[in-house]
């Protein structure tokens, strides 16, 4: 019976280390998941920042394009001699790109 009873006893200790080793690991578990809560809730803030200030740049970065626009037909007009009329007026291109003569070989 002593025997029995030293075996149970045994089996109980393990069962109970054990079950001590799985809630500390669910107490770690716990903590890496709150600090990756902490880390996410961080970045959708800067997400969020970045969002609204690209929003902002590409108003400022259209508003600009316009105004150089308006700029250009207005140098343009300038440059008109004052005699002729002119026709219609087209927006310039942004970036002006020449092409290099191709020698025939």
């Amino acid at each position: 019976m002593n025997t029995e009873f030293n075996i149970i006893k045994s089996q109980h200790e393990k069962t109970m280390l054990d079950m001590n080793k799985m809630i500390q690991s669910i107490i770690g578990s716990m903590q890496y998941s709150k600090e990756l809560i902490e880390d996410n809730y961080s970045y959708s803030i800067k997400e969020d920042h970045l969002l609204r200030e690209c929003t902002q740049l590409n108003k400022k970065v259209s508003i600009l394009l316009n105004e150089n626009r308006r700029l250009l037909v207005e140098q343009a007009g300038h440059k008109c001699p004052v005699g002729k009329k002119r026709g219609s007026v087209r927006t310039p291109a942004r970036t002006s790109v020449f092409q290099v003569p191709r020698s025939n070989r």
